[in-house]
């Protein structure tokens, strides 16, 4: 992996969105990172974050309005906090008119038991019907189970195990984790690498752990000792490895890497089956189709390819998406394909046929 800073004329550029740079800016930038891989590299770091950024959820709480304080003045109109003095709080009395006040201290007492009345009409309601809808927002609100707080970093990933009885967590901390659900207790002490891991992914069989690396190796782990029990070197030396997903039986293991290729390989051996090229940005996802027979990738390339497993044959390439993808996943009976892209969209378009 590549550990130099990235270049200092270009440094405040790469944290830039490309909509805040000008198509000048844009276009020298997109040449220089041509040619400097350590610029290169801290942009996509700088894109990841983003990413992340974006996809955080809205805040479930909102302020309440904050209403401006007002004077009452004989003409009957109010001042507002800006100075503006030209909203009508009741129009102006008109002392020709029957039944009108003519004193403004009168009309404002008035304007002033109205509210009261209406602040008293609103708390009854709430005394008699509030308690029973605060009940129902605290049910529907959601609440933790168990908060795992061990981490010292970003949770890149996160990988239930088939029985649901434990979560692996992949970190950027450089460890992943095995922890109870239910407790939170460790299943066995943390797994540490060298580098930032990115993603973890539990075999189906529910025996061993696939975790993809910044250093360019995946590691196969025993999920109930912990125990390294191989190691795939098979992309190229100092890749980042983005992405791992297990075939459905157990038997294979399809990794997808920053130097957009994707490898699918023997998951005891490390024996490589395919290998695909096709892809012009690095690869950040990936999902087997449910019978194990093609694989879909998900690229900053902004498609999505689907290959054929064994052979590496490209059978489609989806390209909806008008940005970076960053997910993709399979329906269980196979008919269709979900991704979601930093377009800000989740796309569902309908599955090559088995090829």
């Amino acid at each position: 992996m590549n550990h130099r800073p990235p270049c200092t004329a270009w440094a405040e550029k790469l944290a830039l969105r490309s909509e805040d740079l000008s198509p000048v800016e844009l276009a020298e930038l997109e040449a220089h990172i041509k040619t400097c891989p350590a610029c290169e590299a801290a942009q996509a770091d700088y894109h990841f974050i983003d990413a992340r950024l974006r996809a955080l959820p809205p805040p479930t709480m909102q302020p309440l309005p904050r209403l401006a304080p007002f004077t009452l003045r004989a003409t009957g109109r109010k001042e507002t906090g800006n100075g503006n003095r030209s909203a009508l709080l009741s129009p102006p009395v008109n002392t020709k008119q029957p039944g009108v006040d003519k004193h403004p201290f009168i009309a404002a007492l008035k304007e002033t038991a109205l509210y009261l009345l209406i602040a008293g009409l609103l708390l009854a309601l709430l005394l008699a019907f509030g308690g029973r809808y605060i009940n129902l927002a605290a049910a529907t609100a959601g609440k933790a189970i168990v908060t795992y707080e061990r981490h010292t970093d970003v949770v890149a990933g996160v990988a239930w195990s088939p029985d649901g009885r434990y979560l692996a967590s992949a970190s950027w901390d450089h460890t992943v984790q095995v922890w109870n659900v239910t407790t939170g207790k460790l299943a066995f002490n943390p797994l540490f690498f060298k580098e930032l891991v990115n993603a973890v992914a539990w075999s189906p069989n529910g025996r061993y752990l696939a975790v993809a690396t910044a250093d360019w190796p995946v590691y196969v782990v025993d999920a109930k000792t912990g125990q390294q029990v191989f190691e795939y070197i098979g992309h190229i030396l100092d890749t980042v490895v983005n992405a791992v997903a297990w075939s459905p039986d157990s038997r294979f293991i399809a990794s997808g890497d920053r130097a957009n290729i994707v490898q699918v390989w023997a998951a005891t051996t490390g024996n490589l089956v395919a290998t695909y090229t096709r892809h012009t940005g690095e690869v950040v996802a990936l999902a087997w189709s449910p019978d194990g027979k093609e694989i879909a990738s998900a690229s900053w390339d902004h498609t999505v390819q689907v290959w054929q497993a064994m052979t590496g044959t490209p059978l489609f390439t989806y390209r909806g998406h008008s940005s970076n993808v960053a997910s993709v996943a399979w329906s269980p009976n196979g008919r269709d394909i979900a991704s979601g892209s930093w377009d800000n969209t989740v796309q569902v378009w309908q599955a090559p046929l088995n090829g």
